[in-house]
């Protein structure tokens, strides 16, 4: 973003804090799964409290007043006993979870927007919603022997003289096992290279994820993100034993990210929407779909 576009003070506070004498940054021991897994620790401690996974929401159900009631969700493995309810409508194909109090969407807001069976409003609230373009990624298991003088993070700025979040123009490496060995086998790194929501949708749009033309794109648009590990570890495609190339529309279908964006555009001054970002009674919105808006991709 623009430079009068940051949150400035956070900006300010958060460079200063970090380039103190030694000063230290936390890194979960187990990766981002390790996180994932305490919040669902968190949950599943409380009774009557439980968490499914592997299953998608189909659609969010709202009652003869308009309010946000459950959610259907895909049927695909089976749900803690006391999550599931009896719906109005239920069929085989989906299974209804009552809500008690709200339904939360960690949803981005045109995802969420989507899954209701009716609301002009809300449609139009995320027709409004500026957006952010998406990224290229590309996840390697690698061979370290030799490598002992490598730091976990790299930051790349290709053209000084564009803006920062021109076409492919900021990258960022992260090698996590250089500070959590566990997350990879005796004698192996994992890296992570990627452009920093900064992959326009538009190249991709309409695309067979299966067809050659797709392929040879995303084969040519991950290049600079080759270059850019080369410059940490210069033969770094011979030492490479797993590759996994991520583009626009990766993002979007595993993720559930419309176009792939990084998430909702909003500028500090613009007016960020509360959780009840799409005007629904009984639907609340969390993460970068709500103030503050985003942060990790």
């Amino acid at each position: 973003q623009p430079a009068e576009g940051t949150l400035g003070a956070a900006t300010a506070y958060t460079m200063g804090d970090l380039f103190k004498p030694g000063s230290l940054i936390d890194y979960p021991i187990g990766g981002a799964e390790a996180v994932a897994d305490a919040l669902v620790r968190g949950i599943r401690k409380h009774p009557n409290c439980g968490v499914t996974l592997r299953r998608r929401v189909e659609s969010i159900h709202l009652d003869d007043t308009g309010r946000a009631d459950g959610v259907y969700i895909s049927p695909k493995t089976s749900v803690p006993r006391e999550l599931e309810k009896e719906g109005p409508g239920k069929s085989e194909d989906a299974l209804f979870l009552k809500a008690t109090k709200a339904v939360v969407s960690n949803a981005d807001i045109w995802a969420t927007s989507k899954l209701l069976p009716s609301s002009p409003q809300a449609v139009q609230k995320a027709k409004d919603t500026p957006d952010t373009p998406s990224f290229m990624h590309l996840h390697l298991g690698i061979d370290a022997t030799g490598l002992t003088d490598i730091d976990i993070h790299h930051s790349f700025i290709l053209d000084m003289d564009v803006p920062v979040d021109a076409e492919d123009n900021c990258v960022l490496v992260s090698i996590p096992t250089v500070l959590d060995p566990s997350l990879a086998p005796e004698g192996k790194h994992v890296v992570h290279a990627y452009t920093a929501g900064c992959t326009s949708y538009e190249a991709f749009k309409g695309l067979d994820r299966n067809s050659d033309e797709y392929k040879k794109l995303r084969e040519e648009r991950v290049q600079v993100l080759w270059n850019c590990l080369e410059q940490i570890i210069p033969d770094i495609r011979k030492r490479t034993e797993i590759k996994m190339e991520g583009t626009p529309l990766t993002h979007e279908r595993f993720n559930r990210r419309t176009r792939g964006t990084y998430g909702p555009g909003w500028l500090p001054g613009d007016g960020f929407p509360g959780p009840d970002a799409l005007g629904v009674p009984g639907l609340l919105q969390c993460g970068d779909s709500t103030f503050p808006g985003i942060g990790v991709p």
